[in-house]
């Protein structure tokens, strides 16, 4: 049953930010304050790279968007913040 088991397709190489692919964000649009991470979930992460869940506050305000768009999230505190896309593409680690 496992030797024939399928996780499911890589995300598609266009941009668009999705769950599977690593993506750098710069806070606030300042391209020096910039965060790279892994989009998936929690059983996908490794002391290599960063990983949020797409159900996170910055998983969901940036799934969707595009390289050069801002996206919005909502901090805990209920404030929002946003970062731009600089990056995104399908994680291959």
């Amino acid at each position: 049953l496992l030797e024939s088991a399928q996780v499911g397709e890589a995300p598609a190489a266009d941009g668009e930010v999705a769950p599977g692919m690593l993506v750098t964000v710069a806070f606030d649009g300042d391209e020096d304050d910039t965060l790279t991470f892994l989009l998936a979930s929690r059983e996908y992460a490794s002391e290599d790279i960063e990983t949020y869940s797409p159900q996170s506050p910055l998983g969901r305000g940036v799934i969707g968007h595009s390289i050069g768009e801002d996206a919005e999230y909502e901090l805990p505190n209920g404030k929002k913040a946003s970062v731009r896309i600089l990056k995104a593409e399908p994680y291959s680690g």
